[in-house]
């Protein structure tokens, strides 16, 4: 039976929020040969390992490395630290988009836990802007929470993306799961609250 490693799973799927529709054209060619590579992984290998999987990335990314330096500033000659993990979020994601199958291929290989939802209402404390949106609630019980917008976001705001700016101190219900992602900061995985959806309270 073919094997995949859950936290790499847990980050191509849970990153799928965060793709940057102005990323150059090399990096959709660099997803499209590493989603080959997957494929036939998948079609021949009786195992499909981490490593299997970092080579793909690794040798699609290859052909462009100059330009991953320029552009990102990600050394593929530094794979082994943060920039191994960086890239992999990039080209991760775009693979989530320009070859949705491969999402179907984890979800085959891997008896992913059923998702826990949860939800919070409270005042809006804070809005930052520091590589995804983050949002600090305060709660009814006075207990303040970080929500990380890393994914799609359902909400009765019209235009999230653009009027998210204007939500402090606004009433509103979030609903939430909890995830573990790697943080490159503190080299290590902690879970976080990452949004699913956001109400403006009417009340």
């Amino acid at each position: 039976m073919k094997l995949i490693q859950s936290k790499l799973l847990f980050l191509f799927l849970s990153i799928t929020g965060l793709i940057n529709a102005q990323e150059p054209d090399y990096i959709d060619k660099i997803a499209n040969d590493a989603c080959d590579c997957v494929s036939e992984l998948y079609e021949s290998e009786e195992e499909i390992t981490t490593t299997a999987l970092g080579i793909c990335l690794l040798k699609s990314a290859m052909p462009y490395k100059k330009q991953l330096l320029a552009d990102y500033n990600y050394d593929l000659n530094e794979i082994d630290g943060p920039d191994g993990e960086r890239i992999g979020v990039l080209i991760g994601t775009r693979m989530a988009v320009t070859c949705p199958d491969f999402l179907t291929m984890l979800s085959d290989e891997e008896e992913v836990e059923t998702t826990e939802y949860q939800s919070t209402s409270g005042k809006i404390k804070s809005v930052n802007n520091d590589n995804f949106i983050v949002l600090e609630v305060t709660n009814t019980e006075g207990k303040t929470e970080k929500f990380y917008w890393l994914t799609f976001v359902a909400s009765n705001v019209e235009d999230l993306q653009s009027e998210y700016e204007k939500l402090k101190n606004k009433m509103v219900v979030i609903e939430y799961i909890r995830q573990e992602l790697f943080d490159p900061r503190l080299k290590e995985y902690r879970f976080l609250n990452v949004m699913t959806g956001l109400t403006i309270s009417t009340d």
